[in-house]
């Protein structure tokens, strides 16, 4: 299965050159046998890769994709970014960005590393959700961070996250995102992007973590195959800003500026220190929600989130908090049951 991973990203490789290829040619290209070239299309497709076959027997894309390029990637970083993570790194192939990253060696403390991924085989979500991503349609990226110690705050990190993620899509001309609690971006109630935050501790007192992003840009015909569950309808930046979708790499930087400079502030000031910037992008305050937890299901209405990132949820008039990481929020207004 891997060789046929690694074939499949040479096939987008050529695909994505500019030059023409019909089957013949793409097998006399990778060196593969006919049967082998169409069973890689087949896998693409599979994974929402859109392709035309056209009467001239040549295979296209059915729209002009833009693979990662850690060059480019790294020009647009800042000085004092690239500084913190040194070298992005792009895999061609990968089971999961997280996972990678969980088995690579640790960075120093107060620095990162980041990775991306072409085609991710085993995307992993919040709560043991898989996570789909159409190769070369959305932009699979993770970070490591070593703080030099756990703080309570460490709980509310993906909100952290999540302000910054914005801030880079706002800063591409893409607006109209919000977000909700705990780690999903969504426009008009449908998601464009989730957040998955894992920590792990050695004993030392210090965090390290493990931040990933799956973020839509082109679902093509895999929009239809994503199921809606709790976190919403799908959307990619295809329909929010169809006319000017941010290049993958331009996209890929701005995150990773953002995200570094959000963990130096968190690493001073805790979540209290965005609570202000997460009141402008909060998707719920206001709205009936639905909060399911191991006690069961709540029914009430958001009051916004408190300084440690819990959800201030008002129910038959008392105040409860939820704690991100056990609780998953529907908006009642927003999905009819």
């Amino acid at each position: 299965m891997h060789d046929s991973w690694s074939l499949g990203y040479r096939l987008i490789q050529l695909l994505s050159s500019g030059r023409q290829f019909d089957a013949a040619g793409l097998g006399a290209e990778l060196k593969i046998s006919p049967d082998q070239v169409m069973d890689t299309l087949g896998l693409l497709r599979g994974m929402g890769l859109q392709l035309n076959h056209g009467p001239d027997e040549f295979y296209r894309l059915s729209c002009p994709v833009e693979l990662l390029d850690a060059s480019r990637i790294s020009a647009d970083l800042a000085p004092h970014v690239v500084e913190r993570l040194g070298a992005v790194e792009i895999l061609e192939q990968v089971d999961s960005s997280n996972s990678w990253l969980l088995n690579q060696p640790r960075c120093e403390i107060g620095a990162g590393r980041a990775c991306l991924a072409e085609i991710q085989t085993a995307g992993r979500g919040r709560r043991g959700r898989q996570w789909m991503a159409p190769p070369t349609g959305s932009l699979c990226l993770s970070l490591a961070w070593h703080f030099p110690r756990i703080s309570p705050d460490m709980s509310c990190l993906s909100l952290a996250c999540g302000i910054a993620v914005v801030r880079a899509l706002e800063q591409l001309g893409v607006e109209g995102v919000s977000i909700k609690w705990p780690n999903d971006l969504m426009w008009q109630d449908r998601k464009l992007a989730g957040l998955l935050v894992e920590m792990r501790s050695d004993g030392s007192g210090s965090g390290y973590v493990i931040i990933g992003l799956g973020l839509n840009l082109d679902l093509g015909t895999l929009a239809g195959e994503i199921s809606t569950g709790w976190g919403g309808a799908p959307v990619d930046l295809a329909a929010v800003v169809p006319d000017r979708v941010p290049g993958r790499n331009a996209l890929a930087a701005a995150v990773l500026n953002s995200l570094t400079d959000i963990l130096l502030a968190f690493s001073e000031s805790g979540f209290a220190g965005l609570r202000e910037q997460w009141q402008r992008l909060d998707g719920l305050k206001g709205r009936q929600v639905k909060v399911q937890n191991e006690a069961g299901v709540l029914l009430g209405t958001v009051l916004g989130v408190d300084d440690s990132g819990a959800l201030r949820l008002m129910m038959d008039g008392e105040e409860v908090q939820c704690v991100a990481g056990e609780v998953s929020v529907r908006p009642v207004d927003a999905i009819a049951d």
